[in-house]
Protein backbone atom coordinates (compact mmCIF):
# COMPACT_ATOMS: atom_id res chain seq x y z
CA UNK A 1 0.00 0.00 0.00
CA UNK A 2 1.15 3.67 -0.86
CA UNK A 3 0.60 6.79 0.01
CA UNK A 4 -1.10 9.72 -2.66
CA UNK A 5 0.41 13.11 -1.48
CA UNK A 6 -1.12 16.53 -0.87
CA UNK A 7 1.24 19.34 -2.59
CA UNK A 8 0.40 22.88 -1.58
CA UNK A 9 2.10 23.86 -4.95
CA UNK A 10 5.73 25.61 -3.90
CA UNK A 11 8.83 25.01 -5.24
CA UNK A 12 10.69 24.09 -2.28
CA UNK A 13 12.43 21.34 -0.19
CA UNK A 14 9.24 19.60 -0.06
CA UNK A 15 10.01 16.86 -2.72
CA UNK A 16 13.19 16.17 -1.30
CA UNK A 17 11.91 15.72 1.95
CA UNK A 18 9.66 12.70 0.22
CA UNK A 19 12.25 11.16 -1.11
CA UNK A 20 14.23 11.46 1.80
CA UNK A 21 10.80 9.91 3.49
CA UNK A 22 10.68 7.16 0.77
CA UNK A 23 14.28 6.28 1.80
CA UNK A 24 13.81 5.69 5.49
CA UNK A 25 14.23 2.08 7.00
CA UNK A 26 11.20 2.43 9.13
CA UNK A 27 8.74 3.59 6.03
CA UNK A 28 6.14 1.17 5.89
CA UNK A 29 4.13 3.17 3.09
CA UNK A 30 5.94 5.12 0.59
CA UNK A 31 4.73 8.17 -1.32
CA UNK A 32 4.50 6.85 -4.66
CA UNK A 33 2.08 9.98 -6.18
CA UNK A 34 2.01 13.81 -5.61
CA UNK A 35 -1.59 15.38 -6.22
CA UNK A 36 -2.13 19.16 -6.83
CA UNK A 37 -4.19 21.64 -8.83
CA UNK A 38 -2.76 24.46 -11.04
CA UNK A 39 -4.26 27.99 -9.08
CA UNK A 40 -7.06 27.99 -11.04
CA UNK A 41 -8.31 25.70 -13.98
CA UNK A 42 -11.03 25.99 -16.23
CA UNK A 43 -13.91 24.38 -14.11
CA UNK A 44 -12.41 24.66 -11.11
CA UNK A 45 -11.27 21.93 -8.68
CA UNK A 46 -11.64 21.17 -4.40
CA UNK A 47 -10.00 24.24 -3.10
CA UNK A 48 -10.27 28.39 -3.12
CA UNK A 49 -7.19 29.42 -5.01
CA UNK A 50 -6.77 32.06 -2.46
CA UNK A 51 -6.27 29.44 0.42
CA UNK A 52 -3.61 27.52 -1.87
CA UNK A 53 0.07 29.28 -1.48
CA UNK A 54 0.93 28.44 -5.01
CA UNK A 55 1.37 30.96 -7.55
CA UNK A 56 -0.70 31.38 -11.01
CA UNK A 57 2.65 31.57 -12.62
CA UNK A 58 2.46 28.25 -15.40
CA UNK A 59 6.13 28.06 -15.78
CA UNK A 60 6.44 27.39 -11.67
CA UNK A 61 3.67 24.52 -12.20
CA UNK A 62 5.60 22.81 -15.03
CA UNK A 63 9.02 23.15 -13.20
CA UNK A 64 7.48 21.52 -10.07
CA UNK A 65 5.66 18.81 -12.02
CA UNK A 66 9.34 18.25 -13.45
CA UNK A 67 10.68 18.13 -10.03
CA UNK A 68 8.16 15.44 -9.40
CA UNK A 69 8.98 13.29 -12.17
CA UNK A 70 12.35 13.67 -11.98
CA UNK A 71 12.06 12.27 -8.24
CA UNK A 72 10.62 8.84 -9.50
CA UNK A 73 6.92 10.03 -8.19
CA UNK A 74 3.60 10.29 -10.26
CA UNK A 75 1.65 13.57 -10.61
CA UNK A 76 -1.99 13.59 -10.29
CA UNK A 77 -3.56 16.89 -11.70
CA UNK A 78 -6.87 17.85 -9.94
CA UNK A 79 -9.69 18.64 -12.26
CA UNK A 80 -12.65 17.93 -9.35
CA UNK A 81 -15.35 20.75 -10.38
CA UNK A 82 -18.87 18.92 -8.74
CA UNK A 83 -20.29 21.63 -11.16
CA UNK A 84 -18.56 23.39 -14.11
CA UNK A 85 -21.63 26.04 -15.75
CA UNK A 86 -22.05 24.01 -18.46
CA UNK A 87 -19.34 25.30 -19.78
CA UNK A 88 -17.99 22.12 -21.48
CA UNK A 89 -20.90 22.84 -23.74
CA UNK A 90 -19.96 26.04 -25.39
CA UNK A 91 -17.25 26.60 -27.90
CA UNK A 92 -15.31 28.78 -26.07
CA UNK A 93 -15.55 26.78 -22.49
CA UNK A 94 -15.18 23.71 -24.49
CA UNK A 95 -12.23 25.23 -26.29
CA UNK A 96 -10.65 25.85 -22.80
CA UNK A 97 -10.83 22.39 -21.63
CA UNK A 98 -9.25 20.95 -24.49
CA UNK A 99 -6.35 23.61 -24.31
CA UNK A 100 -5.97 22.87 -20.18
CA UNK A 101 -6.35 19.13 -21.10
CA UNK A 102 -3.91 19.09 -23.59
CA UNK A 103 -1.32 21.42 -21.56
CA UNK A 104 -1.40 18.37 -18.47
CA UNK A 105 -1.11 15.71 -21.32
CA UNK A 106 2.21 17.45 -22.71
CA UNK A 107 3.61 17.81 -19.31
CA UNK A 108 3.61 14.50 -19.01
CA UNK A 109 1.07 13.84 -16.17
CA UNK A 110 0.23 10.28 -14.85
CA UNK A 111 -3.09 10.98 -13.67
CA UNK A 112 -6.46 13.44 -13.52
CA UNK A 113 -8.56 13.27 -10.93
CA UNK A 114 -12.32 14.36 -11.71
CA UNK A 115 -15.67 14.31 -9.77
CA UNK A 116 -18.30 14.72 -13.13
CA UNK A 117 -18.84 11.51 -15.09
CA UNK A 118 -18.87 13.40 -18.51
CA UNK A 119 -14.81 14.40 -17.59
CA UNK A 120 -14.30 10.68 -17.18
CA UNK A 121 -15.50 9.97 -21.08
CA UNK A 122 -13.97 13.13 -22.95
CA UNK A 123 -11.07 12.44 -21.38
CA UNK A 124 -10.21 8.72 -21.88
CA UNK A 125 -11.89 9.50 -25.72
CA UNK A 126 -9.30 11.81 -26.78
CA UNK A 127 -5.90 12.12 -24.22
CA UNK A 128 -4.89 8.67 -24.62
CA UNK A 129 -1.69 9.39 -22.19
CA UNK A 130 -3.89 10.55 -19.34
CA UNK A 131 -5.40 7.94 -16.75
CA UNK A 132 -8.25 8.89 -14.93
CA UNK A 133 -8.88 8.82 -11.23
CA UNK A 134 -12.54 9.49 -9.18
CA UNK A 135 -12.44 12.32 -6.95
CA UNK A 136 -13.47 11.94 -3.56
CA UNK A 137 -16.43 14.18 -4.52
CA UNK A 138 -18.07 11.65 -6.86
CA UNK A 139 -19.53 10.93 -3.72
CA UNK A 140 -18.87 7.05 -4.66
CA UNK A 141 -20.49 4.99 -1.68
CA UNK A 142 -21.48 1.65 -2.95
CA UNK A 143 -20.60 -1.35 -4.91
CA UNK A 144 -23.31 -0.08 -7.68
CA UNK A 145 -21.58 3.17 -8.09
CA UNK A 146 -18.24 1.22 -7.98
CA UNK A 147 -19.05 -0.57 -10.99
CA UNK A 148 -20.86 2.56 -13.11
CA UNK A 149 -17.74 4.39 -13.04
CA UNK A 150 -15.37 1.51 -13.43
CA UNK A 151 -17.50 1.05 -16.69
CA UNK A 152 -16.89 4.73 -17.51
CA UNK A 153 -13.54 4.09 -17.70
CA UNK A 154 -11.63 4.81 -14.43
CA UNK A 155 -8.66 3.43 -13.33
CA UNK A 156 -8.85 4.51 -9.84
CA UNK A 157 -11.69 4.73 -7.40
CA UNK A 158 -11.70 6.44 -4.11
CA UNK A 159 -14.72 5.47 -1.70
CA UNK A 160 -16.74 8.75 -0.68
CA UNK A 161 -15.17 9.82 2.96
CA UNK A 162 -18.33 9.88 4.78
CA UNK A 163 -18.49 6.39 4.35
CA UNK A 164 -14.28 5.81 5.05
CA UNK A 165 -15.49 4.23 8.23
CA UNK A 166 -17.44 1.33 6.59
CA UNK A 167 -15.27 -1.73 6.30
CA UNK A 168 -18.28 -3.51 5.44
CA UNK A 169 -18.62 -1.74 2.24
CA UNK A 170 -15.20 -1.91 1.50
CA UNK A 171 -15.15 -5.73 1.66
CA UNK A 172 -17.16 -5.60 -0.50
CA UNK A 173 -15.80 -2.60 -2.93
CA UNK A 174 -12.48 -3.84 -2.97
CA UNK A 175 -13.02 -7.36 -4.92
CA UNK A 176 -14.64 -5.73 -7.47
CA UNK A 177 -11.84 -3.14 -7.80
CA UNK A 178 -9.09 -6.05 -7.45
CA UNK A 179 -11.42 -8.46 -10.50
CA UNK A 180 -11.88 -4.97 -12.45
CA UNK A 181 -7.68 -4.32 -12.59
CA UNK A 182 -8.79 -0.73 -10.85
CA UNK A 183 -6.84 0.97 -8.10
CA UNK A 184 -8.65 1.36 -4.52
CA UNK A 185 -8.25 4.60 -2.92
CA UNK A 186 -9.49 6.10 0.74
CA UNK A 187 -8.81 9.25 2.26
CA UNK A 188 -8.03 8.78 5.98
CA UNK A 189 -7.50 12.37 7.21
CA UNK A 190 -10.28 14.54 6.20
CA UNK A 191 -12.38 16.90 8.97
CA UNK A 192 -15.60 16.88 7.64
CA UNK A 193 -18.69 16.55 10.04
CA UNK A 194 -20.32 13.11 9.47
CA UNK A 195 -23.77 13.99 7.54
CA UNK A 196 -22.87 17.79 7.03
CA UNK A 197 -25.50 19.43 5.04
CA UNK A 198 -23.38 22.08 4.07
CA UNK A 199 -20.86 19.76 1.99
CA UNK A 200 -21.95 19.84 -1.57
CA UNK A 201 -22.44 23.80 -1.23
CA UNK A 202 -19.51 23.91 0.47
CA UNK A 203 -17.62 22.24 -2.77
CA UNK A 204 -19.91 24.35 -5.05
CA UNK A 205 -18.63 27.26 -3.43
CA UNK A 206 -14.84 25.88 -3.79
CA UNK A 207 -15.43 25.62 -7.32
CA UNK A 208 -16.52 28.89 -8.50
CA UNK A 209 -13.12 30.34 -6.40
CA UNK A 210 -11.10 28.16 -8.44
CA UNK A 211 -12.26 28.65 -11.74
CA UNK A 212 -10.47 31.04 -14.02
CA UNK A 213 -13.00 32.78 -14.81
CA UNK A 214 -15.10 32.20 -11.97
CA UNK A 215 -16.60 34.15 -9.47
CA UNK A 216 -15.38 37.82 -8.37
CA UNK A 217 -17.21 37.90 -5.52
CA UNK A 218 -15.59 37.78 -1.96
CA UNK A 219 -17.60 34.93 -0.93
CA UNK A 220 -17.04 34.37 2.97
CA UNK A 221 -16.78 30.43 3.83
CA UNK A 222 -20.31 30.48 5.84
CA UNK A 223 -20.38 25.88 5.33
CA UNK A 224 -16.73 26.10 7.33
CA UNK A 225 -17.96 28.49 10.17
CA UNK A 226 -20.95 26.23 10.68
CA UNK A 227 -18.61 22.76 11.05
CA UNK A 228 -16.41 25.12 13.06
CA UNK A 229 -19.53 26.20 15.44
CA UNK A 230 -20.67 22.47 15.92
CA UNK A 231 -17.18 21.45 16.98
CA UNK A 232 -17.10 24.02 19.62
CA UNK A 233 -20.00 23.37 20.52
CA UNK A 234 -19.70 19.57 21.07
CA UNK A 235 -15.98 18.95 20.39
CA UNK A 236 -16.90 14.80 20.36
CA UNK A 237 -17.95 15.90 16.34
CA UNK A 238 -13.96 15.63 15.99
CA UNK A 239 -14.40 11.97 16.81
CA UNK A 240 -17.16 11.45 14.58
CA UNK A 241 -15.79 12.34 11.77
CA UNK A 242 -13.72 9.66 9.26
CA UNK A 243 -10.06 10.07 9.35
CA UNK A 244 -7.81 7.55 11.08
CA UNK A 245 -4.51 7.15 12.91
CA UNK A 246 -0.91 6.83 11.12
CA UNK A 247 -1.55 3.51 12.96
CA UNK A 248 -4.35 2.26 12.33
CA UNK A 249 -3.77 2.08 8.32
CA UNK A 250 -2.64 -1.67 8.40
CA UNK A 251 -6.18 -2.58 8.70
CA UNK A 252 -6.56 -0.95 5.24
CA UNK A 253 -3.72 -2.85 3.72
CA UNK A 254 -4.81 -6.21 4.91
CA UNK A 255 -8.31 -5.47 3.28
CA UNK A 256 -6.45 -4.91 0.58
CA UNK A 257 -6.78 -1.05 -0.26
CA UNK A 258 -3.98 0.08 -2.90
CA UNK A 259 -3.32 3.27 -1.91
CA UNK A 260 -4.36 5.86 1.02
CA UNK A 261 -5.09 9.41 0.14
CA UNK A 262 -4.31 12.35 2.55
CA UNK A 263 -5.29 16.12 2.58
CA UNK A 264 -3.14 18.80 3.14
CA UNK A 265 -2.89 21.21 0.03
CA UNK A 266 -3.64 24.43 2.05
CA UNK A 267 -1.37 23.43 4.68
CA UNK A 268 2.07 24.81 4.98
CA UNK A 269 5.11 22.21 3.35
CA UNK A 270 6.60 21.57 6.95
CA UNK A 271 3.05 20.67 8.43
CA UNK A 272 2.47 18.63 5.11
CA UNK A 273 5.96 17.13 5.76
CA UNK A 274 5.32 15.84 9.14
CA UNK A 275 1.99 15.00 8.43
CA UNK A 276 3.32 12.35 5.50
CA UNK A 277 5.96 11.04 7.65
CA UNK A 278 3.49 9.92 10.49
CA UNK A 279 1.28 8.22 7.86
CA UNK A 280 4.27 7.25 5.69
CA UNK A 281 5.79 5.27 9.26
CA UNK A 282 2.66 3.83 10.27
CA UNK A 283 3.29 6.58 13.50
CA UNK A 284 1.98 9.88 15.07
CA UNK A 285 4.43 11.99 16.94
CA UNK A 286 3.18 15.08 18.76
CA UNK A 287 -0.72 16.52 18.72
CA UNK A 288 -2.79 13.89 16.37
CA UNK A 289 -5.37 16.07 15.64
CA UNK A 290 -2.71 18.35 13.68
CA UNK A 291 -2.75 15.79 10.87
CA UNK A 292 -6.65 16.64 10.15
CA UNK A 293 -6.46 19.60 7.44
CA UNK A 294 -6.24 22.44 9.51
CA UNK A 295 -9.04 24.44 7.28
CA UNK A 296 -11.35 21.98 8.59
CA UNK A 297 -11.18 24.09 12.54
CA UNK A 298 -12.29 27.26 10.97
CA UNK A 299 -11.80 29.20 8.31
CA UNK A 300 -9.47 32.06 7.09
CA UNK A 301 -12.58 34.52 7.25
CA UNK A 302 -12.96 33.69 10.71
CA UNK A 303 -9.15 34.54 11.97
CA UNK A 304 -9.50 37.73 9.59
CA UNK A 305 -13.10 38.39 11.27
CA UNK A 306 -12.09 37.50 15.52
CA UNK A 307 -10.84 39.63 17.62
CA UNK A 308 -7.20 40.05 17.23
CA UNK A 309 -6.82 39.72 21.08
CA UNK A 310 -8.03 36.08 20.81
CA UNK A 311 -5.40 33.69 20.45
CA UNK A 312 -5.44 30.97 18.09
CA UNK A 313 -7.75 28.17 19.21
CA UNK A 314 -6.65 24.11 18.63
CA UNK A 315 -7.97 20.86 19.86
CA UNK A 316 -5.08 18.20 20.60
CA UNK A 317 -5.44 14.51 20.42
CA UNK A 318 -2.57 12.04 22.00
CA UNK A 319 -2.72 9.23 19.03
CA UNK A 320 -1.81 7.10 22.34
CA UNK A 321 -5.18 8.07 24.17
CA UNK A 322 -7.36 6.13 21.16
CA UNK A 323 -5.21 2.94 20.85
CA UNK A 324 -8.64 0.71 19.84
CA UNK A 325 -10.87 3.65 18.88
CA UNK A 326 -11.39 2.14 15.80
CA UNK A 327 -11.53 -1.87 16.31
CA UNK A 328 -15.22 -1.35 15.80
CA UNK A 329 -15.62 0.07 13.12
CA UNK A 330 -13.35 -2.66 11.10
CA UNK A 331 -15.10 -5.18 12.86
CA UNK A 332 -18.60 -3.86 11.89
CA UNK A 333 -19.60 -3.59 15.10
CA UNK A 334 -20.44 0.06 14.79
CA UNK A 335 -21.89 1.29 11.42
CA UNK A 336 -22.19 5.33 11.55
CA UNK A 337 -24.59 4.67 8.79
CA UNK A 338 -27.16 3.84 11.01
CA UNK A 339 -26.99 6.98 13.17
CA UNK A 340 -25.65 7.65 16.73
CA UNK A 341 -28.78 6.53 18.81
CA UNK A 342 -27.85 4.44 21.76
CA UNK A 343 -24.16 4.71 20.55
CA UNK A 344 -21.64 6.16 22.81
CA UNK A 345 -18.41 5.08 21.43
CA UNK A 346 -17.23 8.28 20.40
CA UNK A 347 -18.32 10.16 23.79
CA UNK A 348 -16.30 7.57 25.80
CA UNK A 349 -13.03 8.38 23.86
CA UNK A 350 -14.16 12.33 24.43
CA UNK A 351 -12.78 12.60 27.46
CA UNK A 352 -8.60 12.36 25.83
CA UNK A 353 -9.69 15.32 23.43
CA UNK A 354 -7.70 18.21 25.30
CA UNK A 355 -8.23 22.13 25.05
CA UNK A 356 -8.83 25.63 26.19
CA UNK A 357 -12.09 25.71 27.57
CA UNK A 358 -12.29 29.46 28.47
CA UNK A 359 -10.48 30.08 25.07
CA UNK A 360 -13.22 27.33 23.13
CA UNK A 361 -16.02 30.12 25.09
CA UNK A 362 -14.45 33.14 23.52
CA UNK A 363 -14.36 31.57 20.03
CA UNK A 364 -17.71 30.26 20.54
CA UNK A 365 -19.21 33.52 20.84
CA UNK A 366 -17.21 34.87 18.38
CA UNK A 367 -18.18 32.46 15.31
CA UNK A 368 -21.91 32.49 16.69
CA UNK A 369 -21.69 35.92 15.82
CA UNK A 370 -20.32 35.77 12.89
CA UNK A 371 -22.74 33.53 11.73
CA UNK A 372 -25.68 35.53 12.85
CA UNK A 373 -24.66 38.84 10.67
CA UNK A 374 -23.94 36.24 7.70
CA UNK A 375 -27.56 36.18 7.73
CA UNK A 376 -28.46 39.26 7.68
CA UNK A 377 -29.74 41.18 4.58
CA UNK A 378 -27.13 43.77 4.12
CA UNK A 379 -24.07 42.06 4.92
Amino acid sequence: MWISAPSNGLRDEFINKIVTINGGVDTKYPVKEIYLSTKTNPVGHGRPAKLIPMSHDKDEFDSLVSDIGGAGLKTNVLFNAIYSGGSEWSPQGRALIFEYLERLENLGIDYVTVAIPYFVELILSNFKKLQVSASVNSKISSVHAVERWIDLGVNRIIIDFFHGRSFRLLSKVVPVCKRRNVEIEVLVNDPCIIGCPYHIYHQCMFNSQSMDYGSNVDIPDFSQLYCSELRLKDPVEILKSNWYRPEDLHYFEEIGVDAIKLSGRMKSTQDNIQMIEAYAKGKSSGNLYSYIDTQGLYSSEYESFADENIRPFRFELDSCDLGGFIKPFVSGTIECLNGCDGCFHCQKFSRHIKYDRALLVKHLAAISTIRKNLKKKEL
